[in-house]
């Protein structure tokens, strides 16, 4: 088997697996951090208009917090795969 390289071979497809989790659960809640800021600072400066902020502000940050909480679930199941 080793001679052949399906060993080598399979090794290679197991790291290139192990960094598109890792990169997709980084961008993730990259993107959500970024997304609740970005709302959070919108909502400061709109503070005037409360009444339409939420129908505006509210989506976005349920949205970001779901993507945090998916990038925290992709970490957990690639943990979980290891064992």
């Amino acid at each position: 088997m080793l001679q052949k390289g399906f060993i080598r071979r399979n090794l290679k497809r197991e790291k290139r697996k192990k960094k598109s989790i890792a990169l997709a659960s980084k961008t993730s809640l990259y993107f959500g951090i970024l997304l609740i800021i970005a709302s959070l600072i919108f909502m400061m400066f709109n503070l005037d208009k409360a009444d339409a902020l939420m129908s505006i502000w509210l989506p976005f940050i349920i949205a970001g917090i779901l993507l945090v909480f998916v990038s925290q679930l992709i970490k957990w199941q690639k943990k979980r795969n290891r064992r």
